[in-house]
Formats: C-alpha cells, sequence, structure tokens
C-alpha cells in the first residue's frame, strides 16, 4: 500500500509531535511515525524545562497536572561539607512528559496528521542523494479508533509512503540518518564521553520521618532540589525532590559514558536500596542521551534531523525536551515558505537557522561539558568551594542561556581563580572560548554553498576541541553533498 505526504515524521516524542502539530496546521499533509503504540511514544518521565522555550516554540505552556512542578529553590552539594552551592529559585517548571507528548500527539491528530503506530522500518528509496520514499510495516490508525481510545482493529501491514520532506525524530536509534547516503558519514553516532545514561522516577514516600530525616541531614526543605555533584566522575548527578506534602518523591540520576562508574540506573538502585524511606514506583523511565554538540549538517534533500537525532540536547545537563521543541518551530519556520519542504534550500535554511539561533549556546556549553567532564570528585568539591561555580552561571545553564557575567561577578571569580588555580584553569579556558564559538556560528553560511559550510565546519571542530569532528572534517564533506549542490 503506497501513500503520498508532503512531510513524514518518525517519531512521536515530544519533538516529532510538536512539528506534526505545526505543520499539519499549516496545511501540509503529514504522516507522524512511532516505532511503539502511538499512545505511549516519546519519555514516559519528569523533564525540566525553562518556560521561555514553549514561548519559542509556539507550544501552550503546560498546565497541572501536566506541569508537575514550578520554580523552587536548588541546592548543589559535593561531597565535602564546604562544596556547596545555593542557586536560588530553579528557572524550570517540572513537566510531566507522559501528559506533554499526549497533549502534542492530540493537537497533531486534530490539525490532520495520519498516525501510524508499531512501525519497523524496512528499506528506504533515494535517488541522487535524495530520500524520495520509505518502506515500513505499521498500524494505520483510523480517527474514530484514536477518538474511542481503543485499540486499533487493522493489523501490523506493509506501507511505502512517499514524501518531499522526511524527518528524523526517533532519537539515539538515527533511523534515517543511519540508512542515509549523504548524512550518515558526516554525522559520526555519539559515542564514550558523548553520551549519557539518565534515569528519572517518581515514587511514593512510604516513611516521612526518614524523608524529613533525609532532607535535615543535607540542610534543605520539602519543595526544594537538592543536586549531588560528581558521584560517578565529572559528569554526574544525582537529583532528589521531596515534595512539599512528603508523599513523592522525584529522583533523577545521570552519569557520562566517558566514567568507567557505572549507569544512571545503578546509581538509582543504590540510593533507593540505602534510603528506606523511599516506597513503590508510580511512574518513571530512563536511556541513553547524546550530550555533544549539535551535529553541523542537520539535513539533506529530502531529510532532516530533529531532537536527539540531531543532537539537539542541552550539553551541560542532558535536557532535550524545551531543545526539540524549539528545534521543530525553527524547522517548520524554516520550510515555510517552500512548496517543496525538502528541496536543498529548504532544508539548508532549517540547518541554518538552528544553528544561528540555538546551536552556537550548545555548542558553547558543550565546550564546559568536556572540560568538567573530565575532573574527579574532589576538583569538582574545589570548585563549588572556591565560588569559582557561581549562582548566576548555574542558573543560566539551567535557563539554557549564556550568561554574560558583571564586573563585579567577573572580580569575584578572579579571586576565587586565585584560591584555586589549579582547578580553575580549565574552567576559565572553556569560559574564555564560549563566546567565540557564539560568535562562529552566527556566521553559519545562510544558502547552498558547500566549499563555505566545509570552511565553516573546520573552523568550529578546531575552535570547539571536538576530536570526533576534527577527524571527520580533516576530510571533504562527503561527495553526495558536491554533487547535490550542483
Amino acid at each position: 500500500m503506497t501513500a503520498r505526504f508532503d512531510v513524514v515524521i518518525l517519531g512521536a516524542g515530544s519533538a516529532g509531535a510538536a512539528l506534526a502539530g505545526m505543520l499539519a496546521g499549516a496545511g501540509r499533509e503529514v504522516a507522524l511515525v512511532e516505532a511503539r503504540r502511538f499512545d505511549v511514544g516519546g519519555a514516559r518521565w519528569v523533564n525540566d524545562v525553562p518556560p521561555w522555550m514553549f514561548d519559542r516554540a509556539g507550544v501552550g505552556r503546560p498546565e497541572p497536572p501536566e506541569r508537575s512542578s514550578d520554580p523552587m529553590p536548588v541546592t548543589i552539594l559535593g561531597g565535602a561539607p564546604s562544596a556547596r552551592l545555593a542557586v536560588g529559585l530553579r528557572p524550570m517548571w517540572g513537566v510531566d512528559m507522559r501528559r506533554l507528548t499526549e497533549r502534542l500527539r492530540a493537537e497533531a491528530r486534530s490539525a490532520g496528521a495520519e498516525p501510524f503506530e508499531a512501525a519497523a522500518l524496512d528499506a528506504v528509496e533515494e535517488r541522487g542523494g535524495r530520500l524520495l520514499a520509505i518502506t515500513l510495516r505499521a498500524r494505520r490508525l483510523s480517527g474514530a479508533e484514536l477518538a474511542q481510545g481503543q485499540p486499533a482493529e487493522e493489523a501490523v501491514r506493509p506501507h511505502t509512503l512517499r514524501a518531499q520532506l522526511f524527518v528524523d525524530a526517533t532519537g539515539t536509534r538515527q533511523s534515517l540518518l543511519r540508512r542515509s547516503s549523504t548524512l550518515a558519514a558526516d554525522c559520526p553516532a555519539p559515542a564514550g564521553a558523548d553520551v549519557c545514561t539518565a534515569h528519572q522516577q517518581v515514587r511514593e514516600i512510604s516513611d516521612r520521618d526518614g524523608a524529613r530525616a533525609f532532607l535535615d541531614k543535607h540542610g534543605v526543605a520539602p519543595g526544594q532540589v537538592l543536586t549531588f555533584l560528581g558521584l560517578r566522575g565529572g559528569y554526574s548527578t544525582l537529583g532528589v525532590i521531596v515534595d512539599a506534602d512528603l508523599e513523592h518523591v522525584e529522583v533523577l540520576t545521570g552519569v557520562g559514558g566517558g566514567t568507567s562508574h557505572g549507569r544512571a540506573s545503578q546509581l538509582h538502585r543504590e540510593l533507593v536500596g540505602r534510603e528506606r524511606w523511599i516506597g513503590r514506583v508510580i511512574y518513571g523511565g530512563g536511556g541513553r542521551i547524546p550530550i555533544r554538540r549539535p551535529y553541523d549538517r542537520l539535513a539533506a534533500p529530502g531529510l532532516a534531523l530533529l531532537g536527539d537525532s540531531a543532537c539537539q540536547v542541552f550539553p551541560v545537563h542532558g535536557s532535550g525536551v524545551g531543545s526539540g521543541l524549539v528545534a521543530a518551530r525553527i524547522l517548520a519556520e524554516a520550510i515555510a515558505g517552500f512548496d517543496d519542504p525538502g528541496c536543498e534550500r529548504a532544508t539548508w535554511a532549517y540547518q541554518a537557522a538552528f544553528h544561528r539561533e540555538r546551536g552556537g549556546v550548545h555548542a558553547a556549553y558543550d565546550v564546559m561539558r568536556r572540560a568538567t567532564q573530565r575532573l574527579d570528585a574532589r576538583t569538582l568539591d574545589t570548585l563549588l568551594a572556591s565560588g569559582l561555580v557561581s549562582q548566576q552561571s548555574t542558573a543560566a545553564a539551567l535557563a539554557q542561556e549564556l550568561h554574560s557575567p558583571t564586573l563585579g561577578e567577573i572580580a569575584r571569580l578572579a579571586r576565587s581563580a586565585t584560591r584555586a588555580p589549579r582547578a580553575a584553569a580549565g574552567l576559565v579556558g572553556a569560559a574564555l572560548r564560549m563566546p567565540a564559538v557564539v560568535a562562529l556560528y552566527k556566521r553559519y553560511p545562510t544558502t547552498v554553498d558547500v566549499r563555505a559550510l566545509r570552511r565553516w565546519a573546520r573552523g568550529a571542530a578546531a575552535l570547539c576541541g571536538h576530536a570526533a569532528d576534527v577527524r571527520a572534517q580533516s576530510r571533504p564533506l562527503r561527495a553526495a553533498l558536491d554533487a547535490s549542490s550542483t
């Protein structure tokens, strides 16, 4: 069975579902394809998202119970008693991703997007490096079945979907990217230090006195965020939020792949086994998250990458939900004026717009991420105790914004650096490079120009110091790109 669409989106998580609603609402014929059941695609845990990102994406701000928590005080702890930082109010909302993605999928369906579930990709069809069609086995859902909330009666069948533009929003599977003759070689799969594992659960509190004792021990109150750094190397975190009513606790663990200290799920199990006041699981989940800077190339004729597939994840804390929503809006805006949304000018416009608006901020913080990822627990304690990690810079990172320190802050940081010169060296060097990285990304080529992109990519790899990209850019961009632009 063959069906034709303007745009086919693989991945019905938050980014893919949001894009489907945007494009269908603008009059495009859209298919939204999910590997799992359509009603359970995407993340199934709580994710922290700065409110401004919903506004930029044009996505309605979540309301309770979709918004599970508001800004609350944050305390960061290291291993030593002096390694403590009070950040102030967290500039993010806790968002129940089950409810957010359910809302976005419902909006996409209401706008006219056609859903496919239980999809398994079999083959892709390309011509001249451009993706033209995909063949998959999937269940095509009807509007009546979705409205009634009933299981679809149609069996999983072979489908050939033809479209002008395909969007890979499949996360770390990168289902279309890995089959692209044009993009795959220039977008290396994240590995090693460029990947983290994360695990998040919402649990009942089975012993309120035990929860109070835990909070008292660490000097925080219910309804506050307690974050431990460096438990499993430089890029590792353990976050605990006990709600104000002492009924639920959120536990978040994250461990960078560059460490040899185990996965986030192991860190999670250790905490729950140690703190017996933590009760049964209500909901949650986890997975692998890319934490490198976004790929230099986010698109090719007929194909665009979105969300985790594009490494559009904020590097210093591995949050990709807000970034994926913003990227979906940028993609929708970039292709809006094109009759053929998959033509090279349209897809190039998307990657240029994203990199000029958000790519530089991501890449700048990736420089900082790699500088801190190599640190041991003792050095992290020194940074916290000395004041080199400031309240202002931490709040900006949580908000996914670039921090511009005042003269007073610079003076305080300089004094802190003299107290801990060895710990400061890498941090200060990374901080000094960050504005230059942002400035370089503002010069991403805006028109189809292979040679200009080649020069820009080599400069970005060198300035950002990303070894995988330095190796990739030591050779010319793939011949397929040259052919597609002639």
